[in-house]
């Protein structure tokens, strides 16, 4: 008997470190997907994991093929350095959003904290990163998402899956739209309601 309690303690332990783990969407720590290592020494984030599709990126193969975004500018823009300085910076952010969808939460959706107070920065919880890396799976293979979320209230499932419409609809497509369905139509205007 006291193997089989040590046992569920092991494991609730296991359990509990994953709840807790570290996550950080900017540096990419424990964030969702296959990640690799960017480094560009003179960036703001010159060490950060991102996706590994985003090396794909022919700005990005640039960068790495000079070795620094000074060498680039250097090379590329003589002439038009400081003005190009931040044409490169907003490009990283772009690619990065572009293939992070935490990375593109956390900088640049907000939300209100159930506690109250002033909009925080939307960084996914443990749940969300879960489903969000569903998502992801199903769009880096091309496949429809499809998913029915059966969830408990108040860990925010409707929220990601608000704000994963909402990327799809300003960063990989123009003109779609979304639905945003419910068993009654008040729940429906709550939801969107909150979107802004």
């Amino acid at each position: 008997m006291e193997d089989a309690v040590r046992e569920i303690l092991e494991l609730n332990d296991v359990r509990y470190a994953k709840l807790t783990e570290y996550f950080n969407p900017v540096t990419g720590e424990n964030s969702i997907g296959d990640r690799v290592e960017l480094r560009i020494p003179d960036y703001d984030l010159p060490v950060q994991l991102v996706p590994r599709e985003m090396m794909d990126e022919p700005f990005i193969k640039h960068i790495l093929k000079c070795g620094s975004i000074d060498a680039y500018l250097c090379k590329y823009f003589p002439d038009d350095y400081d003005s190009a300085m931040e044409h490169v910076h907003r490009m990283l952010i772009k690619i990065r959003s572009k293939h992070d969808f935490a990375f593109w939460a956390y900088t640049f959706v907000r939300i209100k904290p159930k506690s109250g107070g002033d909009d925080i920065p939307f960084k996914l919880n443990r749940p969300q990163r879960r489903l969000v890396a569903k998502m992801e799976e199903k769009r880096r293979k091309h496949k429809p998402i499809r998913i029915i979320l059966l969830k408990a209230r108040q860990w925010g499932g409707s929220t990601v899956i608000q704000m994963y419409f909402a990327w799809m609809q300003l960063v990989h497509k123009r003109n779609w739209n979304s639905v945003i369905a419910s068993h009654a139509n008040s729940v429906s205007a709550t939801v969107r309601g909150m979107y802004s």
